[in-house]
């Protein structure tokens, strides 16, 4: 898969039941946008232990202020 499929087109491919947690970089730019818009002026900085996918960090890295990192590993994933 290219990974640009949608989300119900991965969950056909996979036996049943599938279990799984969607993360899509487009919604958390949206999210961030509408904080913005909700709060101006506000920093937004992304903790890395909510979800430290280096897909999804990269995208909170160009959305965000910063990253919030609690550990060496956080930090080099966010250095990354």
């Amino acid at each position: 898969m290219s990974g640009h499929e949608q989300p119900d087109d991965l969950r056909r491919a996979l036996p049943d039941p599938v279990c799984a947690y969607v993360y899509d970089p487009a919604v958390l730019a949206d999210r961030v946008a509408r904080l913005r818009a909700a709060l101006p002026g506000v920093t937004v900085c992304y903790a890395v232990k909510a979800n430290g996918h280096p897909a999804l960090v990269g995208a909170a890295a160009r959305v965000c202020d910063g990253l919030e990192v609690a550990s060496g590993g956080e930090l080099a994933l966010a250095e990354a």
